[in-house]
C-alpha cells in the first residue's frame, strides 16, 4: 500500500503515511499492519480453536490462560470497529443500518411466467412435441465428394505460385 502511495503522491507522502504524522491514516489500519505481536491470549485461543477444528488434542498454556479474569471473553475477530457513530463511512455499504422496530416480512414473489397454451399438433410423425427425440440415424452431408489426399511432403518454394 505504502509503494502505491509513494508513486501516487511522492516518496515524502508516503514517509508521513508509514508513521502517520499527518494523522491521516485510519488507526485500524495501523494497528493492523504494525510489526507488535498479537497479544498472547489471543494467539492462545486461537490455538484452541484450531485444534478443536482438526480434533488435535491441545493443552491451553495455563500461565496464558491465567491472565484473563474469568468471564470474560476475547473475541477471537474485532467486530467491534470502533465506529461509534454509525452512519456511512467506514468503507463499502454506504451506511445502512437495519431496522430494530419488529420484524419485517419478506416480499411475496410474483406469480411465474406462464407460457400460453400451444397451437398446433400435439405429435409430428408419430412422436410427441413436448418430448426429446435424439438422432439417431444422423448422416452430415457429403458436399463435394471425398476431401483432397493429404501430401506426403510438404511444398517447396517452386512448387508455390504467387
Amino acid at each position: 500500500v505504502s509503494d502505491q502511495l509513494c508513486a501516487k503522491y511522492s516518496k515524502e507522502y508516503g514517509k508521513l503515511c508509514r508513521t502517520n504524522q499527518i494523522g491521516t491514516v485510519n488507526e485500524r489500519l495501523m494497528l493492523k499492519l504494525s510489526v507488535e505481536a498479537p497479544p498472547k491470549i489471543l494467539v492462545e485461543r486461537y490455538l484452541i480453536e484450531i485444534a478443536k477444528n482438526y480434533n488435535v488434542p491441545y493443552e491451553p498454556d495455563s500461565v496464558v490462560m491465567g491472565e484473563v479474569p474469568v468471564g470474560v471473553e476475547a473475541d477471537l475477530i474485532d467486530v467491534d470497529n470502533g465506529d461509534k457513530k454509525g452512519g456511512p463511512g467506514g468503507g463499502g455499504g454506504g451506511g445502512f443500518t437495519a431496522p430494530t422496530a419488529g420484524i419485517m416480512s419478506m416480499p411475496v414473489p410474483p406469480v411465474p411466467f406462464s407460457y400460453p397454451p400451444r397451437k398446433g399438433p400435439d405429435n409430428f410423425n408419430g412422436f410427441s412435441v413436448d418430448t426429446y427425440q435424439p438422432f439417431n440415424n444422423f448422416q452430415p452431408p457429403n458436399i463435394g465428394g471425398n476431401p483432397p489426399p493429404i501430401p506426403s511432403q510438404p511444398p517447396t518454394y517452386e512448387s508455390v505460385s504467387c
